[in-house]
């Protein structure tokens, strides 16, 4: 077909190298997989957009006031600002030509072992603008949280309180979050009335144009679309922080400024409350208890330095607990997550 790029369809060689030497399937070896596994844990909820989901926040209480008798004090009322979480659209599509799938009789298992790659790929994707996305770059992503927490500067950012800083100075730093993971703080969603999830398309035989009008190029091929459109909204950003500027040298070498154990506790004291069950004295609506499950999410970097401490029981803290019935690597309880997508090469977070 006259304009094809040989380097995005199969042709005979590309699809020779799919075969075993008795020309059977091969296995293919997924050398390009990671392991994102804030995927899983997200909740996932339904957006009240068509392109996103608007949340609603608390920003200013009523005034209350002392008094005497018969002397009135003035009316007043609480206030509310409306923020609008956007979602990203992640597709990615395949073409093959249907002459090329038809000469052996293996045609769905070539076509399956070919998606896997494409389902890593759109979630790959996903959890790279889940931890880097930023509209104000790439105005087709959503915004991670690397750009939310981006600054250790109360001045400059309120959110900068549950900013922790590592001590890394370098461009060979990493970061990892605490996250809360509830409809209260910190949650996936897809658009209002879209499917949620991974779709997928697949259509045989169908016709494909090389040029158009009346005596162009056409080609008989298949055609596939995966399709994911998804976000994630803060709604409540007090649940969530970073340890940014982790020195990777300093973790590789087990010395250095950074320690990473104290960081966390850090991050946990910054968020609303430690307590679970919430405390039961005070203002019974006062007694704000962790509203979802938590993690900590970090590259295997960080996870591989924390674990080592644990064997060499430097942190009686690090225990290997129960998490939806496999052994996950925790801290004081809160499971350790891996995301590969989380650069060793960050810059320096001021």
């Amino acid at each position: 077909m006259a304009g094809t790029n040989a380097s995005l369809v199969y042709d005979l060689v590309s699809w020779a190298k799919t075969r075993d030497p008795d020309m059977k399937a091969a296995m293919i070896a997924e050398l390009l997989n990671q392991s994102n596994e804030q995927v899983q844990d997200l909740i996932w909820l339904e957006g009240n957009l068509p392109t996103g989901t608007r949340i609603t926040q608390r920003t200013g209480l009523p005034t209350t006031y002392t008094r005497q008798i018969n002397s009135p004090v003035s009316v007043s009322r609480g206030q509310t600002a409306q923020v609008d979480e956007g979602a990203a659209i992640f597709e990615t599509w395949a073409e093959y030509d249907e002459s090329l799938l038809k000469l052996w009789a293996d045609k769905g298992n070539f076509l399956f072992m070919q998606s896997l790659a494409f389902m890593e790929s759109i979630t790959q994707k996903f959890s790279n603008s889940f931890i880097y996305g930023d509209p104000s770059t790439d105005p087709t992503q959503f915004l991670g949280l690397a750009p939310r927490y981006s600054t250790v500067n109360t001045a400059t950012a309120n959110n900068a309180q549950n900013v922790i800083d590592g001590g890394g100075t370098s461009n060979v730093n990493t970061s990892m979050y605490l996250l809360t993971l509830s409809p209260k703080a910190l949650y996936g969603f897809f658009p209002k009335g879209t499917a949620a999830g991974i779709t997928h398309f697949s259509k045989d035989e169908e016709v494909i144009q090389g040029t158009n009008g009346i005596g162009g190029t056409r080609l008989l091929g298949h055609r596939e679309m995966w399709q994911w459109n998804a976000g994630i909204a803060l709604e409540d950003w007090r649940w969530c922080g970073r340890l940014c500027n982790i020195d990777t040298t300093n973790l590789k070498n087990q010395t250095g400024a950074t320690d990473l154990t104290e960081g966390m506790i850090d991050l946990m004291y910054r968020i609303p409350s430690i307590a679970t069950p919430a405390s039961t004295t005070g203002n019974p609506t006062s007694t704000i208890a962790i509203p979802g499950k938590q993690i900590y999410l970090c590259n295997r970097t960080v996870r591989a330095a924390l674990h080592k401490q644990m064997l060499n029981k430097t942190n009686n803290q690090l225990t290997m607990e129960d998490w939806y019935g496999r052994k996950v690597l925790s801290f004081m309880g809160i499971p350790i997550r891996n995301c590969d997508q989380i650069s060793n090469a960050e810059s320096q977070v001021t």
